[in-house]
């Protein structure tokens, strides 16, 4: 049974999924119906679909949700543009083709999740016993076998209010935030990470919130906090480590509360060894080396099984970003050779 990958990425890249993804996962659902599968949207909103059956068992996974916003769908020669069209349409649609072609022994799933991009609940709701799985993000043909894990915390500085033209008599808690931005450039320099495979943790303040009146000493202030974990480092520790560094360099005198949203669920770091039966199929089926992925994924979530990230696309070029930039795109001929390396690995794996 022959499916048409490019025909399927421009039909995905034209949906906005980039705030509702219901309109993508029917498309992605009655894809999988007109090739003669029955697929199930789980409690999670996870679509699953699986075919064969027994051992071993391989997982195909990626997402259908982007970042906001959208970004319309453009097309040349070369290239598909638009939201999502490398991450991670273009590795789904890679799927899809080995799902629906590959001839295999064994049983094979197809593992969608639809919030990847925001909360990451339905991939940890996800219960399945596999021996492998294979993860879909743009890693521009490579076979990606270790990423640093994310997380984000919400910092609360908490102060006093005031009139603005006698703020002594007050704690301003936007000078507080403003002292915990400043810190942030010597976290890491107190801590040292040993480990052989993964980078540096990086640690970035992304949203800053505050202020009732523009004459009052703003009372409460809010920062958010990215961190690219790395172990032995884990989101929970991170959040400990980081209020007990405020408490050290902020000198207003504001109460400092660290949170993490109750809505996201954190990922840990994920490494996995080279040596491993399905590294060592997609490795000779690519060509490329195995090396570590740059962003987090939802490889973690299936750490204690086997796991490669894979897929057509690139996170950033030689211009600069790519993925969930205003100009992404991927290459075709990335999405076609995509296609043809997971049919063969999928082939090999379950054969």
């Amino acid at each position: 049974m022959k499916f048409n990958e490019l025909e399927f990425l421009r039909k995905a890249v034209k949906i906005d999924s980039s705030q509702e993804i219901g309109e993508m996962r029917k498309f992605l659902t009655d894809t999988l119906e007109k090739h003669g599968f029955d697929p199930e949207v789980d409690e999670a909103g996870n679509t699953l679909c699986s075919r064969g059956s027994g051992s071993p068992h391989l997982v195909l996974n990626t997402h259908i949700d982007t970042v906001k916003p959208h970004v319309e769908f453009e097309e040349t020669e070369e290239r598909i543009k638009g939201r999502g069209s490398c991450d991670a349409k273009g590795p789904l649609a890679a799927f899809m083709k080995a799902f629906i072609e590959s001839d295999i022994d064994g049983k094979l799933t197809l593992a969608v999740t639809p919030d990847e991009e925001t909360t990451l609940q339905a991939s940890k709701k996800l219960d399945i016993d596999a021996d492998a799985f294979l993860v879909g993000e743009p890693t521009d043909l490579d076979p990606c076998i270790a990423a640093r894990g994310w997380t984000k915390v919400e910092v609360e500085f908490r102060g006093e209010s005031a009139h603005a033209s006698e703020p002594e008599n007050g704690v301003n808690s936007i000078k507080a935030a403003s002292e915990a931005v400043l810190s942030l450039e010597n976290f890491d320099e107190t801590f040292n990470y040993e480990n052989d495979i993964l980078p540096d943790p990086t640690l970035s303040a992304t949203i800053i919130e505050g202020g009732q009146a523009e004459n009052q000493v703003s009372e409460t202030a809010t920062l958010t906090i990215d961190r690219r974990v790395v172990p032995p480092e884990t989101p929970e520790k991170f959040s400990e480590k980081i209020k007990n560094h405020f408490k050290r360099n902020i000198q207003t005198e504001a109460d400092i509360e660290v949170k993490l949203p109750n809505k996201t669920e954190p990922l840990s770091a994920f490494e996995k060894k080279p040596k491993t039966d399905i590294v060592q199929i997609i490795k000779e089926e690519s060509g490329s080396e195995p090396r570590i992925f740059d962003a987090a994924t939802e490889a973690s979530r299936f750490k204690d099984s086997a796991v490669v990230v894979f897929g057509p696309g690139v996170l950033a070029d030689e211009e600069g970003g790519v993925a969930h930039s205003k100009r992404e795109y991927v290459n075709k001929i990335e999405v076609k050779g995509a296609g043809k390396i997971l049919v063969s690995t999928v082939e090999s794996y379950l054969s």
